[in-house]
């Protein structure tokens, strides 16, 4: 993306120089998407919702210029932006409500239907646009998670209901609740016996020109661990970005990290409180530590995405160094060493001990990406990675790479 294109808030990162920033390697995430296509050996959907999980937009921008499949998005307003962006692929919108649908008939956007009701006002909507038998839909089928789809009663009346209102059906799909749990193979392998029966019967009522729908059912987990499950299509996300859930993949490369560096060293002495509430307790002391120590400063917190529950040795950052000399036995890799956040995370700023560490300022160092994986960060922040990577706020600059 040329400069002259960017957002006012990207050049406005640039130019007054933030240290904190999401640095994303288009490189690696093209080594992905190769990976899985290997793997799966059928198109691939992208799901690029809430900003491609926090990366931006560029990230989807990145994925119809690699010749991706398909992408989806959460809501309209998503799609659209993808579509005025240039992107000419298929765009699933997995929520939309009628107002919307005139814009993305407009804009050539397909719709998760998961109520009768919905297809009967798509419909309407068509007609009125003048793309009747032309605006097609996918229609998502209950298969076990109890979110949104239609019902095993209602999965005839929705193929009949297109057939007889002209609307093409360009897939079916449904969502996997458990895919990534080996504990419930079994009431995967039901989901995915029921959604065979889903398609069977909407197939069965659709009539002719509706019965060469695509059929994708397969998440990130589902795609590496139930080969029965590819169908026609996978719909990737997390996969993308490098994390192969229940190790469901191998050889994929993370595509984001966050990184900081160090704007304030300062000496504490024994006994002396670091953060707000005057005790910065930790795993291995009580309150405040019995000896001297160096804490550094990040221009890094909660407001940029960095859980507060990572606070007082909860939580490790990498700091990139060229030597070391530890007084612990903290774990280091060579090139980085792992330094325990001291205090509770703060809105703006997150402080580290690097206590018998050659620290210098501006020192980079990581929050997630290659030393510390979103996975450890976030099962110890006791949540999940999408949460984390949709969690980097927009203040945070975004640095595309590759």
């Amino acid at each position: 993306m040329r400069k002259s294109e960017m957002p006012i808030d990207q050049l406005a990162h640039e130019a007054l120089g933030r240290a904190t920033r999401l640095e994303v390697d288009f490189a690696r995430l093209a080594h992905n998407l190769n990976k899985l296509r290997e793997r799966c050996e059928v198109p691939v959907m992208g799901m690029v919702k809430a900003l491609s999980y926090g990366g931006g937009i560029e990230v989807a921008l990145e994925l119809d210029r690699l010749g991706i499949d398909a992408l989806g998005v959460a809501y309209p307003v998503e799609g659209l932006e993808l579509r005025l962006a240039g992107v000419g692929c298929p765009i699933l919108v997995l929520y939309a409500e009628k107002k919307s649908y005139p814009q993305m008939i407009e804009a050539g956007l397909e719709p998760s239907i998961f109520r009768l009701d919905q297809i009967e006002d798509w419909a309407e909507a068509a007609e009125k646009a003048g793309k009747a038998g032309k605006a097609s839909v996918q229609l998502k089928v209950e298969t076990g998670m109890h979110r949104l789809g239609l019902s095993s009663g209602h999965w005839g009346d929705a193929g009949r209901l297109c057939r007889q209102l002209n609307v093409p059906i360009s897939a079916v799909f449904s969502h996997l609740a458990a895919a990534d749990q080996k504990e419930k193979d079994d009431f995967t392998q039901k989901q995915i016996k029921t959604y065979r029966k889903a398609c069977i019967s909407i197939a069965g009522t659709a009539g002719t020109a509706n019965n060469n729908f695509k059929r994708h059912l397969a998440n990130t987990a589902a795609a590496g661990r139930f080969p029965n499950a590819h169908f026609d299509m996978v719909r990737i996300g997390l996969g993308l970005h490098g994390l192969g859930l229940a190790g469901s993949f191998e050889g994929l490369q993370p595509v984001s990290r966050l990184l900081t560096e160090i704007i304030q060293l300062n000496h504490v002495p024994a006994g002396q409180p670091v953060g707000y509430n005057a005790a910065d307790k930790s795993s291995k002391h009580d309150s405040t530590a019995p000896h001297d120590r160096t804490i550094a400063v990040l221009p890094v917190g909660y407001a940029d995405g960095y859980p507060r529950s990572l606070s007082c040795g909860q939580g490790e950052a990498a700091l990139k160094v060229k030597s070391t000399t530890r007084v612990d036995e903290r774990s280091s890799t060579g090139q980085h060493v792992r330094c325990p956040t001291v205090g509770p995370v703060c809105m703006d700023f997150t402080m580290i001990d690097v206590t018998g560490i050659q620290a210098q300022i501006s020192q980079e160092v990581e929050l997630f990406g290659d030393e510390v994986t979103l996975e450890e960060l976030a099962s110890k922040a006791g949540t999940l990675p999408y949460e984390i990577m949709c969690g980097v706020r927009e203040r945070v600059q975004r640095k595309y790479l590759g």
